[in-house]
């Protein structure tokens, strides 16, 4: 399995997962602080891009041991923190932290971006990094609406969207509390529930989504750390065995992985957590599931490595597993399928 690893500095670097580990990184491109990167079923890899004040999207075609230049998509302009694929209308959704913003494109079948609508919001948080809008993540819903996590203004924007990646109505808007900071969100596989990570809280929130108003409401609050943790600490990255049984979250300061299991009927998940797990390294920004759950991969950033942990199949839990290999700055990584 192919492993592709963005990086704070320089360049996009790849790897695979085989029956002994991971084979040594080699850098697929020297493209300057690739951050982040999302993929398409099309075969184009799409990487945040920034050098000195000029920032945006690199969109380079993914051959079995190369990256081929398509399309660059900058402007005096920060990098977007997250990209979200659709690879059913060909849009690419991308996240701006510091302008407060989200960007829609399209795709072309040639791997040419053309940006097609934009949403700006206003406002701060209690919190000092909350002193302006944050947008740090956009993804669609199961039902196709549009949805917007602001850290800054600790809110959750839905909006119709049609098929041409045009913005249509604001149609509900949920507030997290105050502080909270809402970086990441997965939907669960029964398509009701959404689990959210509060970064700057270090919770995450269980929401119950109604698909006929496209409105939110929270059933659980529950911390990412144990309770007689005093140091910093943010939230990292979410995300859900593809079981829908366990949930999985970063914590960089603490340098944990927390793990959940996920109980309740389809219409209201419950979280209980049953490990926290040491990520074996500094500041662990990212992670991967392999698609059939049986090992995590994750990206340590601060002491430049990769780390893995075997997934127990019944329980959920991890185990330091196999080998360790080293990629300078690891911030964003993304299993490609086969």
């Amino acid at each position: 399995m192919k492993i592709i690893v963005g990086t704070y500095t320089q360049g996009i670097y790849q790897t695979h997962l085989t029956a002994t580990g991971l084979t040594p990184p080699t850098l697929l491109a020297d493209t300057p602080q690739p951050t982040y990167l999302n993929y398409s079923r099309s075969g184009f890899l799409f990487s945040a891009n920034q050098a000195g004040k000029v920032g945006g999207i690199s969109v380079f075609k993914l051959t079995e041991d190369q990256l081929i230049p398509c399309d660059d998509y900058l402007s005096f302009a920060p990098a977007p923190v997250h990209l979200n694929v659709d690879d059913t209308h060909h849009l690419l959704f991308a996240s701006n932290y510091n302008g407060g913003y989200t960007d829609i494109y399209n795709f072309t079948t040639t791997g040419q971006l053309q940006r097609l609508d934009s949403f700006l919001n206003v406002g701060q948080g209690p919190r000092p990094q909350q002193n302006t809008s944050h947008v740090h993540f956009t993804c669609l819903t199961p039902d196709g609406r549009l949805l917007v996590l602001d850290l800054g203004t600790d809110s959750l924007f839905t909006f119709t969207i049609n098929d041409r990646g045009q913005l249509q109505d604001l149609v509900a808007t949920f507030h997290f509390r105050a502080g909270f900071g809402p970086r990441h969100l997965r939907f669960d596989p029964a398509q009701h529930c959404v689990y959210v990570l509060g970064e700057l809280a270090s919770t995450v929130a269980v929401l119950n989504y109604d698909a006929v108003t496209g409105t939110f409401h929270q059933t659980q609050l529950i911390s990412t750390i144990p309770i007689d943790w005093n140091g910093q600490t943010g939230g990292g990255a979410i995300y859900l065995a593809h079981n829908g049984h366990y949930l999985y979250v970063s914590n960089r300061g603490h340098n944990s992985i927390m793990v959940y299991r996920i109980a309740g009927d389809s219409t209201h998940r419950h979280l209980t957590a049953i490990q926290n797990v040491s990520s074996q390294g500094d500041f662990p920004r990212d992670f991967c599931l392999s698609p059939n759950d049986d090992f995590l991969i994750v990206g340590n950033q601060k002491t430049n490595l990769l780390s893995i942990f075997s997934v127990d199949a019944v329980t959920g839990k991890l185990t330091p597993s196999l080998n360790s290999v080293q990629v300078p700055e690891p911030v964003c990584v993304k299993l490609i399928p086969d």
